[in-house]
């Protein structure tokens, strides 16, 4: 990558010109970084990541981090429109992470949908939205949940991807995904 980023024009683009305040958060940083990464390169990263492929997990998680809409939305249509099974199911899988309250209207489709692994997930992606929503809401301040924050929500089996797929030697990943 070379060349400046136009900041003035990404906040006006994004509306976020406010001339009595220059504030931005987290969440408009992740959607700038949509933006200057492009829908259509986040898209290939869900594709990459349906393969398995070298990297995929890599993919994974830097959806997870910016949770960009493009991605969310092209789950959503790889499961509502894909004939593979498991395109289908592991695009599911990966809106378990991915996914903003934007995606609770969906869970429905995935909770009366009769592959049990889109079910199973379905319920993943509505644990993580709540749990998700629990954390940002002071968490902190319930006892039960303390630690919540600080422990992954998914623990990983030592030599297998989120999915549960063998990794390659060499690709095993400790720890959380984020």
């Amino acid at each position: 990558m070379s060349g400046e980023i136009d900041w003035a024009n990404l906040a006006s683009q994004m509306k976020r010109l406010d001339p009595s305040s220059n504030a931005a958060g987290s969440e408009d940083a992740r959607k700038a970084l949509e933006q200057i990464i492009g829908a259509e390169v986040l898209r290939a990263s869900v594709d990459h990541y349906l393969t398995s492929g070298p990297g995929s997990e890599l993919a994974r998680s830097v959806l997870w981090l910016l949770r960009p809409w493009s991605a969310m939305s092209y789950c959503y249509e790889i499961f509502r429109k894909s004939q593979d099974p498991d395109a289908r199911w592991i695009a599911v899988e990966l809106l378990r992470v991915v996914a903003d309250r934007r995606a609770l209207p969906w869970i429905p489709e995935f909770l009366a949908d009769t592959d049990p692994r889109v079910q199973t997930w379905g319920i993943g992606v509505l644990d993580q939205l709540v749990l998700r929503t629990h954390r940002t809401r002071g968490s902190r301040g319930c006892p039960r949940c303390r630690g919540a924050t600080s422990q992954p929500v998914h623990s990983r089996q030592s030599g297998s991807d989120s999915r549960g797929f063998p990794l390659s030697q060499g690709e095993l990943s400790f720890g959380d995904a984020a």
